[in-house]
């Protein structure tokens, strides 16, 4: 058997080269009703992906984002408003990648599908 924490063989319950002794059935304190750690985690992860947050829409209007893109969108003046700099500073050099991106973009944006930053679609 090979210890999980370094790789290295173990002969015994501890592992002789780092000292990892594997631990059974953990469990959280009292709070959580005595429910195992995998348990308690899993229901975490269930109860954030359930329903979706207000945090889930960015602050930053798609009507405003569009208005940016139709005047301004071949120097990515709608990327530098969404956050997205990196992208910006592309579509600034490169003329909104010769007109074609921008014109993707502005389709994007009216449709609902462009995101800001954190990935997060724009409100409406």
């Amino acid at each position: 058997m090979k210890c999980p924490k370094c790789g290295a063989p173990m002969e015994s319950s501890t592992c002789d080269y780092c000292g990892y002794t594997p631990q059974t059935n953990p469990t959280v304190s009292n709070s959580t009703g005595g429910k195992t750690a995998a348990a308690v985690v899993t229901q975490i992860f269930v109860n954030t992906q359930s329903a979706p947050t207000q945090a889930s829409i960015s602050p930053k209007s798609r009507w405003a984002a569009l208005a940016i893109c139709y005047f301004l969108g071949v120097f990515g003046g709608h990327y530098f408003y969404v956050g997205r700099t990196g992208k910006g500073i592309l579509y600034l050099f490169t003329g909104g990648l010769f007109c074609i991106g921008w014109l993707i973009d502005l389709v994007c944006i009216a449709i609902g599908k462009f995101t800001d930053s954190n990935n997060l679609p724009l409100k409406k």
